[in-house]
């Protein structure tokens, strides 16, 4: 029985589009009906286009800030490297008080 798919892919670069795209592919080849919607063009107006921008002038002119944020967000407890933020201010002592 085959099972519905949505892909979700945010527009950032050609990168996130593809590999939406490939996999949509290959779920179809397989019976499983998929559609691949970008999640920027669902924000409010221009805001997707400000993501985007952004991302692509911090990527460009601060690759390492670009590093940082990526680090953090994809850091775990259980993972070497700087702690999400929410798992820091769940675990600060003024989260505490």
């Amino acid at each position: 029985m085959p099972h519905r798919f949505l892909l979700l892919s945010a527009s950032m670069g050609a990168g996130h589009d593809a590999v939406a795209h490939e996999l949509a592919h290959r779920l179809r080849a397989r019976g499983h009906p998929a559609v691949v919607r970008d999640i920027l063009g669902m924000l409010p107006a221009g805001s997707g286009r400000a993501l985007r921008t952004g991302y692509r002038g911090t990527v460009r002119h601060a690759p390492k800030l670009y590093g940082a944020v990526y680090a953090s967000f994809l850091a775990t407890a259980a993972a070497p490297g700087p702690a999400p933020a929410a798992h820091r201010w769940r675990h600060s002592p003024s989260a505490r008080s």
